[in-house]
C-alpha cells in the first residue's frame, strides 16, 4: 500500500497504534492500524490529506482530527438534520442528507465552526435547487418524476427510470404529459425484474423424477426376461 517514505506522527486514541504518514499513488495518506490487528482483523483507520495541505507541516494534533472525519458538526436551524464534514477524493466537503456543498480554500475543514457550515450549506442548497426541479406524479405508477442536473446533461428521472432531456427542450418548460411520455421508452424495462441468465434460464422445471434437461417425467426401465437355462449335450460314455 503506502510507498517508501513514513513518517510516525505519534500514537492515535482510538486505536492505541501509531499515526503512520505515507506516501500512496493518490497522494499522502495517514494510516493508524489496531496493535492486535493481527489477531482481530480490525482494519486501520485512514484518511487522505486535503488538496494543498502541506505534509510536511502535519502535526500530530492535526493527524487525530483528520482520522477522525466525517465528523458531526452540528444541526441545520431550518431542518434539524446534521451536518457533517469530510475530505473526499475531491476534497473537502459538507454534507446535509443527499445535499453536498463546497468548501473553500480559505476553509478549514478540521476546525469549521457550525456558524460558517450553515452559510456554505444554504449555499449548496440554493445551487442544488436550481439543478433540480419536480415536475409532478406519474399518472399510473404515482411515482415522482423530476428534473435534475447530473455533469452537464439535465435528466428525467422516475425511480429507477433515467431518461436525458431533449437537446431543444428547457428543464423548466418540461410538462408533465411530455415527461410521462419520454419516460414511457424506459419505465416499463426499469421496473421488470433482471433475467436469468445462462443455462439457468433455459433450464425446464423438473418433474418429480423427471429428466433435468427436458423437463418429462422418466419412464420406468422394462424389467429383462431371466435367461432361459442352456440345454447340456449328452456327453459318451
Amino acid at each position: 500500500e503506502g510507498g517508501a517514505d513514513v513518517q510516525d506522527l505519534g500514537i492515535e486514541p482510538i486505536t492505541g497504534g501509531k499515526i503512520m504518514l505515507k506516501k500512496g499513488i493518490y497522494g499522502a495518506y495517514l494510516e493508524a492500524a489496531y496493535p492486535d490487528a493481527t489477531t482481530t482483523g480490525a482494519k486501520p483507520r485512514r484518511a487522505t490529506l486535503p488538496k494543498g495541505m502541506d505534509a510536511s507541516k502535519l502535526t500530530h494534533e492535526s493527524a487525530v482530527r483528520l482520522l477522525s472525519l466525517p465528523r458531526d458538526i452540528g444541526a441545520y436551524p431550518d431542518t434539524g438534520e446534521m451536518i457533517t464534514a469530510g475530505v473526499g477524493p475531491w476534497g473537502p466537503y459538507l454534507k446535509m442528507s443527499s445535499t453536498y456543498a463546497r468548501v473553500g480554500k480559505e476553509d478549514d475543514i478540521l476546525t469549521m465552526g457550525l456558524n460558517r457550515a450553515v452559510d456554505l450549506m444554504a449555499a449548496g442548497i440554493e445551487r442544488a435547487a436550481k439543478n433540480r426541479r419536480d415536475v409532478g406524479m406519474h399518472p399510473h405508477t404515482k411515482k415522482a418524476i423530476i428534473v435534475q442536473k447530473k455533469g452537464f446533461k439535465w435528466l428525467i428521472i422516475m425511480g429507477k427510470a433515467v431518461v436525458p432531456l431533449p437537446k431543444e427542450s428547457k428543464p423548466e418548460e418540461l410538462t408533465l404529459e411530455r415527461a410521462v411520455e419520454l419516460l414511457s421508452t424506459v419505465a416499463d424495462k426499469a421496473d421488470k425484474p433482471e433475467k436469468k441468465s445462462g443455462a439457468a434460464a433455459k433450464r425446464k422445471p423438473r418433474a418429480a423424477g423427471g429428466d433435468a434437461d427436458t423437463g418429462a417425467a422418466k419412464k420406468p426401465a422394462a424389467r429383462k426376461a431371466p435367461a432361459k437355462p442352456r440345454a447340456r449335450k449328452p456327453t459318451a460314455n
